[in-house]
């Protein structure tokens, strides 16, 4: 009895092997497709040995099997990057194909081949294999073009076509395969899905959200709430997964986590805990956790994926090489660049390993890196790795992809980062116009290149133009996310800030709070840049009280986020130090602006542009606690590093030297001032140009060096230029400009010019009151415009603008405030001079009262008050309560100054004035005398008060007889007037 098997049974079982393997790499199964494989070859192999000879067996069927069992390992290992062994493979199969004279195989084959290259980004070569593919299935099919060879090559041209961004044709060759696949294939095949997958893919990238929705909506529905089960198929799976990226596309996280975690849940089911589709899924909702600031989350996420492709592929796959990525943006919004950067790296070398220098994912990974090194502070190292990446998509693509545009974009950052605004510009509108040519007008990328534009026009100064692409970037996101999406409110944050800095700051505020409503929605509030940004408005408005909140739950938010150990958690320290700045709590700010260094030591060394504000901040507290030499070390600690890290032209080197400029201001070492703010000038002139706000900054402060010197001509030709700029960016009606009127008022009025002081004090009250400002400027305008009057003897002008004054400060400041005090004071001056003595004396007592309740009792202000007090019973001649008073004064700053100080002489000269007008001779002698010791010290032997003090002493000894004594000292009274007289005719030669 024969128990031989039929020919036609064994290669039944072989072709059951295949399919059985096919099954499972459809399900991305490769270790079981592999086993299968492996067993339909050798049973194949074996049978062919056997019975090759065989008359009954045909052997072009068993060499069809085999080719088309070859090409479909071949398409296997080329899923698990094992492009070597599927070259191996290919070459068998073709090498069948002929010896069968079957073009169509030989086809298949070259699709395989143009799939590697394809992978290899050799899209030239791809394009080469695909055509010739295509045209010889063409020739054997004749008009049959429902035909799966045909829908495959369709396919392969698509992906093609996708990876060179050109998103028009590959859309046109997926609609040609799906239209095939289709009709041929169950809607639930794989080869269906991948055509649906493609073209969802390009619907992304043109930001046709709502297009790639509609074609998830083809297998799930998206309009009732999708069930917490974990039901579905795999190819439901599938389907959720990408609606879960398309959500997160539109920054619908919430939804988005929802349906990935469903699809998870599906996989899970399905497939068990490890296969690709379940690191997929692990990815994708990693991805999600970073987009909402759920780092810890996210990491976990990507570790599980690792963990699953290292087990299936080991440490050589492009999806490895891919979720290390993911673990690395992770890292890189949590600032932890050394962990950033080891993950970056390690994907870097998987891809060096499977591709040849050229191809995106490297490309990638560099551009990854140089993120890293930008974040460090480290650019050369970064824009060595952008100019890397950029070369290998320049070399693949020319100038026509939207990778390009990215790498364009990444180049503008650094050049951004290093205040070479113009450079900057430069690469983003390359960036833009390669997304106009590519991408729909209205899509994400161009609405970004519209941001970034806009964000240089800001830091130039050129609030319009800022504001022109902020509006045009808002629009493009109106129209694809609706008014809440995320991207809205970046775009209406930006405008918002616009606003602030041209003092709108009503629409500052309407902006950012739209802002905050909107990203409440998404983040449930935890949205810190918002609160930031609020307060910052509230800052600038001096609505310190409003602002504090805002920064505070800006901190909170992030410390919840991201824990304390992060440069976005040092931020908002240091912002709420500028609330305590602006509040004058210095102390508090310290330790604000200390825990911020603290924290970007340890975050980034010592070398660090974050460290160099650090310094930068701490020296600003200690020079408004007028510390000079402790600011002084800050700031030049601060200049150390910008100067390492930038050289010198560099907009935080110009804000080094400008500050350090102001301290030797303050130390009126009026020559290195000069020469700090003269560098500061070069440098923001050199970037900035000659139109910028920081420019007009520079002016005013070698202004103020020039008016401190009473070079007063100077000192306006710098204020002239500080206004010119500020018209220019502002117009009329606006903070800064109204600020330079105010110094050009105090040059001219200092120069007795009062008509054209009151002009520029004038025009600076009109802005105020055009803008609303109901600040202490108002006030002082109003004070500043009287002392005009008040010196032209105008003493009816003088008093309506002090009471004007008054009446502001105390709507604002209330009843009792320093400034309040000074208004009393000057209306006494006023009532003075129009020897209304008692009105005088009640204003006086007012001011003094407010003074006794807010200052120390040995304040200088006190002392001000005690004299005043005391001239007005001077001159109603009570004279025991005028000594009284300065008596009074005169303890303060001998307690203050000690005996030897030039105020505390013009005490002694005021008490002495009363006793020689009360001819107590020998008292007003005695004090005189002292007078003159002190005066002697301080000012030497020539100066005109001590010629005074000569003849005072003079009249008491001509009143006591004692002519030869008097005539001495009115000998030495005309010395010092000869002196003084012919130094100044020196001067003059």
């Amino acid at each position: 009895m024969n128990n031989e098997i039929s020919p036609s049974t064994c290669i039944q079982d072989i072709l059951n092997l295949q399919q059985q393997a096919q099954k499972w790499y459809s399900q991305f199964n490769f270790p079981k497709a592999e086993h299968f494989y492996t067993q339909a070859v050798c049973q194949l192999q074996t049978f062919t040995r056997a019975r090759k000879s065989d008359a009954a067996v045909n052997v072009t069927k068993l060499d069809q099997i085999q080719c088309d069992i070859y090409l479909d390992i071949c398409k296997m290992y080329i899923r698990q990057d094992r492009y070597d062994e599927a070259t191996n493979y290919i070459q068998e199969s073709r090498q069948i194909a002929i010896q069968l004279q079957d073009p169509l195989r030989i086809a298949r084959c070259l699709d395989r081949k143009g799939h590697i290259q394809l992978l290899k980004n050799q899209y030239d070569q791809a394009l080469k294999y695909f055509n010739e593919s295509l045209e010889m299935k063409l020739n054997v099919l004749g008009d049959n073009d429902n035909n799966l060879d045909l829908a495959e090559s369709f396919y392969y041209l698509s992906k093609t076509h996708y990876d060179q961004a050109q998103y028009n044709i590959s859309s046109s060759y997926c609609e040609k395969a799906l239209s095939i696949r289709i009709k041929l294939l169950d809607e639930n095949d794989i080869d269906v899905i991948e055509s649906h997958l493609i073209k969802i893919q390009i619907y992304l990238k043109l930001a046709k959200h709502d297009e790639a929705l509609s074609v998830c909506a083809k297998y799930v529905n998206l309009s009732s709430e999708i069930s917490e089960s974990a039901s579905g198929d795999c190819v439901t799976a599938i389907i959720y997964n990408s609606t879960g990226i398309i959500y997160s596309y539109q920054s619908n996280y919430s939804k988005a986590l929802l349906i990935c975690e469903m699809s998870l849940k599906v996989r899970l089911r399905l497939f068990g805990d490890n296969h690709t589709y379940i690191a997929e899924s692990y990815d994708s909702i990693g991805s999600i956790y970073c987009h909402q600031s759920k780092y810890d989350e996210a990491l976990s996420m990507h570790r599980k994926s690792v963990d699953i492709l290292l087990k299936l592929f080991r440490n050589n796959h492009t999806l490895v090489a891919t979720s290390y990525t993911n673990m690395g943006h992770v890292y890189f919004n949590q600032s932890k660049s050394d962990e950033a950067l080891s993950m970056y790296q390690e994907s870097l070398s998987i891809r060096l390993e499977l591709f040849e220098n050229n191809h995106t994912d490297i490309a990638s990974s560099y551009n990854n890196i140089g993120n890293v090194y930008r974040d460090q502070s480290k650019f050369d190292e970064a824009l060595l790795k952008y100019q890397k990446s950029l070369d290998i998509l320049i070399e693949l693509f020319k100038e026509s992809h939207t990778d390009v545009a990215s790498s364009y974009n990444n180049i503008g950052n650094f050049y951004r980062d290093q205040s070479k605004y113009d450079k900057a510009l430069s690469e983003y509108q390359e960036s833009l116009n390669i997304g106009l040519t590519l991408l729909e007008k209205d899509h994400a990328d161009v609405a970004a290149s519209y941001d970034n534009i806009g964000n240089i026009y800001y830091c130039q100064s050129k609030y319009d133009d800022a504001l022109l692409m902020y509006q045009k970037s808002l629009n493009i996101r109106s129209k694809l996310f609706g008014e809440n999406g995320n991207d809205v409110a970046i775009s209406l944050c930006n405008i918002g800030l616009v606003y602030c800095y041209q003092s709108k700051y009503h629409d500052a505020l309407l902006m950012l709070q739209e802002t905050l409503d909107i990203q409440s929605k998404s983040f449930e509030g935890n949205d810190a840049r918002l609160w930031y940004n609020i307060g910052n408005v509230g800052c600038n408005k001096s609505k310190y009280y409003k602002a504090f909140p805002m920064f505070q739950k800006c901190l909170n938010i992030q410390l919840k986020l991201i824990g304390d150990n992060d440069a976005h958690v040092t931020t908002s320290n240091h912002n709420i130090g500028n609330v305590y700045k602006n509040q004058f709590k210095y102390d508090k700010m310290l330790s604000m602006s200390q825990v911020f260094l603290d924290f970007a030591l340890k975050l980034f060394g010592n070398n660090h542009a974050d460290v160099a504000a650090s310094y930068n901040n701490i020296g600003y507290i200690y020079y408004k606690q007028s510390k000079y030499d402790e600011a002084l070390s800050m700031y030049h600690k601060s200049l150390d590093i910008r100067l390492e890290l930038f050289k010198d032209y560099h907009a935080d080197v110009a804000t080094s030297y400008n500050n350090i400029g102001l301290v030797y201001y303050c130390q009126s070492k009026y020559d290195e001032a000069l020469s700090m703010h003269e560098k500061s000038l070069k440098i923001r002139l050199e970037i900035l140009g000659c139109n910028h706000f920081d420019v007009a900054k520079s002016y005013d402060h070698i202004g103020d060096i020039y008016y401190d010197q009473s070079n007063y001509g100077a000192a306006q030709s710098m204020y002239r230029k500080s206004l010119d700029i500020g018209l220019k960016l502002f117009g009329d009606n606006h903070t800064e400009v109204a600020k330079s009127y105010r110094n050009l008022g105090k040059a001219y009025y200092d120069q007795s010019n009062y008509d054209e002081a009151r002009l520029m004090y004038q025009r600076f009250l009109n802005i105020q009151l055009t803008l609303g400002d109901s600040d202490t400027n108002i006030s002082s305008s109003y004070e500043k415009i009287g002392s005009t009057y008040y010196h032209q003897s105008n003493f009816d002008e003088a008093l309506s603008m002090f009471q004007e004054s008054l009446k502001f400060r105390i709507e604002l400041l209330g009843n009792d405030h320093t400034e309040v005090a000074k208004s009393y004071d000057n209306i006494g001056d006023i009532y003075i001079r129009q020897s209304k003595y008692n009105e005088a004396l009640s204003v006086y007592h007012n001011s003094l009262n407010i003074r006794l309740k807010l200052l120390a009792d040995n304040h200088p202000d006190v002392v001000e008050s005690y004299v005043n007090i005391a001239k007005v019973n001077s001159l109603q001649l009570n004279y025991d309560e005028a000594k009284s008073m300065y008596q009074k004064a005169l303890n303060i700053r001998l307690n203050l100054f000690g005996n030897g100080n030039s105020h505390v002489a013009a005490l002694y000269k005021s008490i002495a004035d009363i006793n020689l007008l009360e001819l107590k001779y020998d008292t007003a002698l005695e004090q005189y005398q002292r007078v003159c010791e002190i005066y002697i010290n301080v000012f030497g032997e020539n100066h005109a008060e001590l010629a005074q003090i000569y003849t005072k002493i003079a009249d008491i000894y001509d009143n006591q007889s004692k002519y030869n004594e008097a005539f001495a000292m009115r000998h030495e009274s005309q010395k010092i007037i000869n002196n003084l007289q012919q130094n100044r005719a020196i001067d003059d030669q």
